[in-house]
């Protein structure tokens, strides 16, 4: 039994999954001026089953590390598919989500060093 418990392993892959969508949007917000580039999106597995997939694959492509590429989204005549106002909304909210999980992993690790030191 992991002596952290079951929701510490949980938040640490909620806080690996905020790092790994904050790269997808770094990576939008950095190509906004490139020509014919189609923003990400970050989705995963466990969470789209098949009838979801096959929905969204009608208007995207999932590749292999998990991002969707956005097809029917082209913001501007070059083909370029980032809506900047959507990538700086997305990248406040994951951060306020990121900030969230690590404030609950203080407390936990602050509740467990309270009774190493015997509630002092």
């Amino acid at each position: 039994m992991n002596w952290l418990g079951s929701d510490y392993s949980l938040m640490t892959q909620a806080v690996d999954r905020t790092v790994a969508a904050q790269k997808v949007i770094s990576t939008n917000i950095a190509n906004v001026d490139t020509p014919g580039y189609k923003a990400k999106r970050l989705v995963f597995g466990d969470v789209l089953n098949s009838e979801m997939k096959m929905s969204l694959q009608r208007h995207t492509t999932i590749n292999t590390s998990g991002t969707v590429v956005e097809q029917s989204t082209s913001m501007r005549n070059d083909g370029n598919g980032v809506d900047i106002d959507l990538e700086m909304s997305e990248l406040s909210r994951n951060q306020i989500e990121y900030e969230a999980l690590v404030e609950q992993l203080n407390r936990k690790f602050s509740g467990i060093q309270s009774v190493i030191r015997g509630g002092r």
